[in-house]
């Protein structure tokens, strides 16, 4: 079924000139919904090809991939093809018409990293690639293998840390395109850092790629800002050289940034929050540059003002308790001038133990602690090129949920051509509603319902949720052991 809800006033997101008269409106549809077991771990939405939407099922038992019609009706389900008995699928990737499966497995104590690449409809069985040996041994820990592409998937990086990365510092890298050949592996050993933390990577076109590490020396023991330095190390095409960056601060406490590559210009833009002695609350939003040729470095710090601390806490003027606490970065979005937009999320879990008495035989006393987890207020920045902040706003929200992980809370992102919107569940007075804040390329902010979810009986995960067309978002939903699925398109007539 379909529903309309009016449109409302936009201009074209991220462009340097605002474009008038522009409208859009938004149209959801449901999928059916279906049955799963109580065992259902988890929802991975690939992507969309000639198959149509491709998600991932995995359950504690078994391991699905699912194509759906853009009306959201079934077309196909199979289990996902390994090439080794036990095992562990690490990355599945839509390349064009085809799938490029990535897993682990254990042969002889010694962990490989494989990968195969198969048509759409999971029916040709090549021959797997080793891609890497990522433990010799079971006496150590396999480090997990984080991925990174190029937007058009042509080119992946891999990186995962040495099993003894704390003592020899070494970070293994190796880049592929899609049909699986390898372009260039290195082992870059950080040489110049103490206590290196890695924080993102970056893939261009060409094969280069850039890694950012922080320095973690600030030792405090509740502090979100830890690092006095953050090294950038970029690696040529062919993994032979390897230049360093070095983003050095004696007076401030950098948070963990996010890192993003301009398509256009080659630069790498960082941005993050910086605070001015260690612990939870923040004190602003760093913005630095690097220069594609390495020629020059930027550095933009913007402290909070008053006026922002009264639009977060509502307390005009502040009181002496009212900061920008628990606030992490989500998001970095490159911008067509070069600049880029920072979101950042009040994130916290809190704990509460409960003792209960036991009269039995020995008198012995139980226990049990509850975990309570916080996604509050969004936090909005917007930096011209010049690393200048254009413009910053408040997303007010409350999310808070019991025992859960987090599971239903935080947001989905949305970058659509008007736009960006922010989606998430709202839920207050008992009733779970949909919400959403838009942002025109001003900074003008917009909040709407886009539906009740308890009348239509979903669930939604934003944080599972993935972007499939430059309108069209595709969010989960899971119920009641009921999985179903909710396209959210937002057209512009």
């Amino acid at each position: 079924m379909r529903l309309k809800i009016s449109g409302y006033e936009f201009l074209l997101a991220l462009m340097t000139m605002a474009v008038p008269g522009l409208s859009f409106s938004q149209e959801l549809l449901y999928s059916p919904p279906q049955r799963v077991t109580a065992g259902y771990a988890k929802v991975e939405i690939l992507g969309k090809n000639s198959q149509g939407i491709l998600v991932r099922e995995i359950g504690r038992s078994d391991d699905q991939i699912a194509a759906y019609y853009d009306n959201l009706q079934i077309r196909w389900k199979k289990s996902t093809p390994h090439k080794e008995k036990n095992a562990r699928v690490e990355q599945i990737v839509v390349y064009e018409d085809s799938l490029i499966i990535f897993y682990s497995v254990v042969l002889k104590n010694i962990t490989l990293l494989k990968a195969f690449k198969t048509n759409s409809r999971l029916e040709s069985r090549p021959l797997a690639v080793i891609c890497d040996t990522i433990n010799h041994s079971l006496v150590n820990a396999t480090s997990p293998v984080h991925f990174e592409f190029t937007s058009d998937k042509n080119k992946i990086l891999l990186y995962y840390e040495d099993a003894a990365f704390r003592s020899n510092k070494i970070l293994k890298l190796t880049c592929f395109d899609a049909g699986l050949h390898r372009l260039w592996q290195t082992a870059l050993r950080i040489k110049t850092m103490h206590e290196p933390n890695i924080i993102e990577a970056v893939l261009d076109d060409r094969g280069e790629a850039c890694v950012v590490v922080g320095e973690n020396t600030i030792k405090n023991f509740r502090n979100d800002f830890l690092y006095s330095e953050l090294h950038v190390f970029k690696i040529n095409s062919d993994g032979s050289e390897v230049n360093e960056t070095i983003f050095e601060e004696r007076d401030k406490f950098l948070g963990a940034c996010k890192a993003r590559l301009d398509a256009q210009s080659g630069n790498i833009l960082l941005a993050g929050l910086y605070a001015d002695s260690p612990g939870a609350e923040s004190d602003g939003v760093y913005f630095f540059l690097l220069k594609s040729d390495n020629s020059i470095v930027q550095k933009s710090f913007e402290p909070y003002s008053q006026e922002f601390l009264t639009e977060l806490t509502g307390n005009n003027p502040p009181r002496r308790s009212d900061g920008f606490f628990d606030f992490k970065p989500k998001e970095l979005i490159v911008k067509r001038d070069g600049g880029a937009i920072l979101v950042a999320e009040s994130e916290t879990v809190s704990s509460e133990s409960f003792t209960t008495s036991n009269y039995g035989a020995f008198g012995i006393s139980s226990g049990f602690t509850v975990n309570y987890y916080h996604y509050d207020d969004i936090a909005v920045f917007s930096f011209q090129h010049d690393g200048k902040l254009e413009w910053k706003q408040i997303l007010h929200k409350k999310q808070a949920t019991e025992g859960d992980g987090g599971y239903y809370s935080s947001f989905v992102t949305m970058i659509a051509p008007t736009s960006l919107h922010f989606i998430y569940n709202d839920v207050s007075n008992g009733q779970t509603n949909v919400a959403g804040y838009t942002i025109d390329p001003s900074g003008d902010q917009q909040r709407s319902e886009l539906l009740n979810a308890d009348r239509k009986g979903v669930m939604l995960i934003p944080r599972s949720a993935k972007q499939i067309s430059p309108n069209e978002l595709i969010m989960p939903s899971l119920k009641r052991n009921y999985l179903q699925f909710v396209k959210i398109s937002f057209n512009t007539p």
